[in-house]
């Protein structure tokens, strides 16, 4: 059975701007929206990374998914996943 994570993330992505939630097993949820630039989508990044976030998932169109996935990519490892699928990742 897949461990379950304590907090996930949410993304819908854009051609301008990305919106994101994060939600923990507590039920909190902390939202946000970030732009497009590098500079943008490395404040998203540190974003998750300061809230421990331990997925994303996204949903988006066309190729506007690209540079979220080269820059988030990096944080695929045991802790953080990355998935490109909508999905429902708290099982409550």
């Amino acid at each position: 059975m897949e461990k379950q994570k304590n907090k996930v993330c949410g993304a819908d992505i854009h051609k301008k701007f990305l919106v994101a939630t994060i939600f923990s097993r507590e039920g909190t949820k902390s939202s946000g929206r970030f732009g497009m630039t590098l500079d943008e989508i490395l404040k998203f990044k540190e974003w998750v990374i300061e809230n421990n976030c331990g997925q994303v998932a996204v949903e988006s169109t066309l190729v506007y998914w690209v540079p979220i996935h080269t820059v988030l990519d990096t944080l695929a490892n045991d802790d953080c996943t990355f998935e490109w699928k909508n999905q429902t990742m708290l099982h409550l």
